[in-house]
C-alpha cells in the first residue's frame, strides 16, 4: 500500500489554473502564488505519478462505468497503488467501491 498522499501530475496543470485565477482576482500575488507551485512541483508534499501510465486502465474504467477519463484517472492511481481514493464526487466514490477501489467520501 502506498503511503502519503499521492495525484497524478494532471493535478499539478489544475493547481497552477487555479493560482491564476486567484492572482488575477487580486486574492493572492504572483510571488506566493510561485511559491505555492514551487512547493507542489517538488513532490514533497504530495507526490505526483505520471498520468500517462494510467490512461489505457483509466479509459477502460471510463466505458465501463460511463464516468469521464478525467474521473477515472484517479480511480485508476488508487487501483494501481492499491491504495484508497479520497474524494468529494459521490459518483466517482461509487463507482470506484464498484472495481474494489476503498473510497473515503469528503
Amino acid at each position: 500500500m502506498a503511503t502519503g498522499c499521492v495525484t497524478v501530475d494532471l493535478t499539478f496543470k489544475e493547481l497552477s489554473n487555479a493560482l491564476w485565477k486567484r492572482v488575477v482576482r487580486g486574492e493572492i500575488n504572483t510571488e506566493r502564488a510561485l511559491q505555492i507551485i514551487e512547493t507542489f512541483g517538488e513532490g514533497k508534499l504530495v507526490r505526483i505519478f505520471p498520468q500517462s501510465k494510467l490512461m489505457t486502465k483509466a479509459f477502460k474504467i471510463s466505458v465501463e462505468k460511463q464516468i469521464p477519463v478525467y474521473d477515472s484517472i484517479f480511480i485508476a492511481l488508487a487501483e494501481q497503488l492499491d491504495a484508497p481514493l479520497v474524494t468529494s464526487d459521490e459518483t466517482q466514490a461509487m463507482k470506484a467501491e464498484e472495481i474494489g477501489v476503498t473510497a473515503f467520501l469528503l
